[in-house]
């Protein structure tokens, strides 16, 4: 099976802020937690962040939408 850890980058995400994740790097079949530091200074709004994932010469990129409410991080939606 698959097995070189995947290193996860985020891009385009909004300005003032930070994306994390953890675990970094992820371990094939595991999970990671995203997380949206300093979202407390923005707007209500939906915000797209992308996320890439890079295992060796393999890489897939896929969008996190983040839902911020009153400033504050409401729902996370993949």
């Amino acid at each position: 099976g698959f097995s070189t850890p995947i290193n996860l980058t985020a891009t385009n995400f909004i300005p003032g802020t930070t994306v994390t994740f953890s675990p970094n790097p992820l371990t094939p079949g595991g999970t990671a937690t995203v997380t949206l530091n300093n979202s407390g200074s923005l707007a209500p709004g939906t915000y797209n962040v992308n996320v890439t994932g890079t295992a060796g010469a393999n890489t897939q990129t896929t969008t996190v939408t983040f839902v911020v409410s009153q400033g504050i991080l409401s729902q996370l939606k993949e």
